[in-house]
């Protein structure tokens, strides 16, 4: 298996056997693409299943001394075991050389939070005299109401929403179902603003002209970023709402 068919085969297996999430696929990408650039030249016949548990406790001693944060090398290392335990039941190496390597301490800070009038103004930021506004201000509410992941709001669907329980049953981290209350205000914006067809993570603004096509890029390509927008807009010291 070559080198980057390997990385492409390892993501593709994430996405459909273990349901992760667009972004932790690219940051596990991410990582292993710059492991592989790192150890292997354009020309060089060298293959994943050539290095050895010396090579990696290098190459993440090198990322500490270049000062990357123990939490980056913690996610890269994950990454690395991942792959390497899917190399394994792949065939493709016969040992998986990340086992006996150890996690750096990742020391965890208090979480920031958002004050009750820090909520509101974030809510009312969007301009709701557009497209986009209404559909930001739609999951905004959802998301205060429900306490659904960006992921999970953009991965609705017709059968995710149970109009008369009051309640939406999204798929989380690991294909995991999981509930969710629905409450009168978020469902009266929801349903006025959006039209639930299309596959999951596409949901149609209701009034023409503005649908989404189903052939468009996913809600939360695009949302994620608004949202970060409308944090720091907000409040500049805003914590992620994407962690």
């Amino acid at each position: 298996m070559r080198r980057d068919t390997a990385i492409q085969s390892f993501l593709d297996y994430l996405v459909t056997e273990r349901g992760l999430g667009l972004r932790t696929c690219q940051a596990y990408g991410s990582d292993l693409q710059k492991v592989a650039t790192h150890f292997f030249g354009e020309d060089s016949p060298a293959r994943w299943q050539d290095l050895s548990t010396e090579h990696l406790i290098a190459y993440l001693d090198e990322q500490r001394k270049a000062g990357q944060k123990p939490s980056s090398i913690a996610r890269c290392l994950a990454s690395l075991r991942g792959f390497y335990r899917f190399l394994v039941d792949e065939g493709v190496v016969g040992k998986d050389i990340t086992s006996d390597l150890q996690n750096p301490r990742v020391r965890r800070p208090l979480p920031q939070t958002f004050s009750e009038n820090d909520v509101i103004r974030l809510i009312e930021a969007p301009d709701c005299e557009t497209p986009s506004g209404l559909r930001d201000r739609a999951l905004l509410e959802l998301l205060y109401a429900s306490g659904l992941r960006i992921s999970e709001a953009c991965g609705l669907r017709p059968d995710s929403v149970h109009w008369a329980g009051d309640y939406l049953v999204v798929m989380g981290k690991g294909k995991k179902s999981a509930s969710f209350p629905f409450t009168s205000a978020p469902k009266r914006r929801f349903r006025n603003t959006f039209k639930m067809e299309g596959p999951p993570l596409i949901l149609k603004i209701a009034a023409p002209p503005f649908c989404r096509h189903p052939r468009e890029a996913p809600l939360e390509e695009d949302c994620i970023p608004a949202f970060e927008d409308l944090c720091v807009a907000v409040w500049p010291a805003a914590p992620s709402i994407t962690s």
